[in-house]
């Protein structure tokens, strides 16, 4: 049975991407949680002691949001991209991240994670985190508007935060 094909001028002007827009949320996490989490994905961590005169480990989490809506203010889709890092005011001992898609109208399907850049991390006085995601708008079988959105996340061995996206 299936559904009818749609032509170009048939795609409903309220399933088109207009503009988009950027949150972010702050975390609280341990150093308990950030390192169970950084051990279940196979994260690289840091097991010396913090040393005399070094302060103790504390951590951070930040969530990115990025959302994109129609012409009416309708949210389609949003990408997400979170980073959890442990540090000790000269280097970063601990990280994990996690990045995923989520679709809230019809056509548009999330492709998942199609690249993801890593620079710094554990030993480090800081971790830079960048990962693109791929949205579709699907019509005949094939990808009529395409979204490419971007996080760039980076945590710092004093507990400084910045990020971008796009």
């Amino acid at each position: 049975m299936g559904t009818a094909a749609l032509a170009d001028d048939q795609i409903p002007e309220d399933a088109l991407i207009a503009r988009y827009d950027t949150e972010v949320t702050t975390i609280k996490v341990t150093p308990e949680q950030v390192l169970a989490e950084a051990n279940a994905a196979g994260e690289v961590v840091d097991a010396t002691p913090t040393g005399v005169g070094v302060p103790a480990i504390k951590c951070s989490g930040k969530q990115v949001h990025w959302a994109a809506y129609n012409g009416f203010g309708v949210r389609m889709v949003s990408f997400f991209q979170k980073l959890s890092w442990c540090y000790n005011g000269t280097k970063i001992t601990t990280q994990t991240s996690s990045a995923w898609g989520e679709v809230y109208q019809p056509l548009w399907s999330w492709k998942g994670v199609q690249s993801t850049t890593k620079v710094g991390g554990v030993g480090w006085s800081y971790y830079t985190l960048t990962r693109q995601g791929k949205f579709c708008l699907q019509v005949n079988n094939a990808c009529y508007q395409e979204w490419w959105p971007w996080i760039k996340q980076k945590g710092t061995a004093t507990g400084g935060y910045s990020y971008d996206a796009g």
